[in-house]
């Protein structure tokens, strides 16, 4: 209630989260310079339509992807240490604690009482709500109020309702277009909203074919990095992982090829270790997508 978020108490939790949100905006900041040297590091090693020193087309062999994608994540250490390093920090207790009350009354769906916290405290924990808002079931007026006092979306908005594969994902997206939803955005080891998608089981759900269809319609890329694993290596790993076959994830293989994905060598790698390791899944899974016969 009103009273009690004007309560003495709160107040002194308050004033020490204004100190943590101080701090957070610091950490913010360094994550961005974080974001903004690996994309360099990976424009650096990442060329679309590159050839290898011979002239003979770009290595797409599982194993180089493979050397690629553990670059990248060992250069994405050592900048996280090189940039975060002095921003570990433990927070004020009394400030974490605040934040537990700001989760409980998240959990209990009490959303104007949590905005109205994040009102006295400062805009860096309207952030900290709307990316608990995103991941969460959070009315469609609760997250545009979020965005109108943060003024801005996180970078990552696309992944995130990807990941939360909530039933009204779509129309969440499309009405946060307007306030500048980047669903093209690419995080820093290359993954996008489709590879979000790739790793879940829920693809006979119509809600995640509609995402799919919403992510194709605005022309998300299939393959969002040209050198790592994509996708649907990522796909077909799972179905490899598997002990048995997974209608779900044939589906996704099935609408990648479809919406556009290359089946390179790496795909052809991992449909031939599917054979071995599980012969009817590999049988269930060519007759969905022949192309990965090789």
């Amino acid at each position: 209630s009103e009273t009690a978020l004007r309560s003495p108490a709160l107040q002194e939790r308050v004033a020490s989260v204004a100190a943590l949100d101080a701090d957070w905006k610091q950490r913010l900041d360094a994550a961005t310079r974080l974001e903004q040297r690996c994309e360099r590091f990976a424009a650096k090693i990442e060329q679309p339509g590159d050839t290898l020193h011979n002239n003979t087309p770009r290595n797409t062999s599982l194993a180089a992807k493979q050397r690629y994608q553990e670059a990248l994540e060992k250069h994405i250490r050592q900048e996280s240490d090189a940039v975060l390093g002095d921003q570990n920090e433990p927070p004020d207790p009394d400030a974490m604690r605040l934040i537990d009350q700001l989760q409980q009354l998240v959990a209990e769906k009490r959303w104007e009482e949590a905005i109205a916290l994040g009102d006295q405290v400062g805009n860096n924990l309207h952030f900290i709500l709307l990316h608990i808002a995103l991941n969460s079931d959070a009315p469609l007026e609760i997250l545009l109020a979020l965005v109108d006092r943060h003024g801005e979306l996180p970078l990552d908005a696309a992944t995130t309702l990807a990941r939360n594969r909530r039933p009204d994902a779509v129309q969440i997206a499309q009405a946060l277009e307007p306030y500048g939803l980047n669903i093209h955005y690419v995080d820093t080891l290359g993954r996008n909203a489709f590879s979000i998608l790739a790793g879940y089981r829920d693809w006979e759900k119509e809600s995640t074919r509609r995402f799919a269809e919403y992510l194709a319609s605005r022309s998300v890329a299939i393959k969002p990095s040209a050198r790592g694993l994509d996708p649907l290596d990522q796909a077909l790993t799972k179905l490899l992982r598997y002990s048995h076959w997974n209608r779900s994830l044939m589906l996704f293989v099935r609408f990648a090829i479809d919406y556009g994905a290359p089946v390179e060598s790496s795909h052809l790698q991992l449909a031939q270790s599917i054979s071995m390791a599980n012969p009817d899944t590999y049988r269930r899974l060519v007759s969905i997508a022949p192309e990965l016969i090789s």
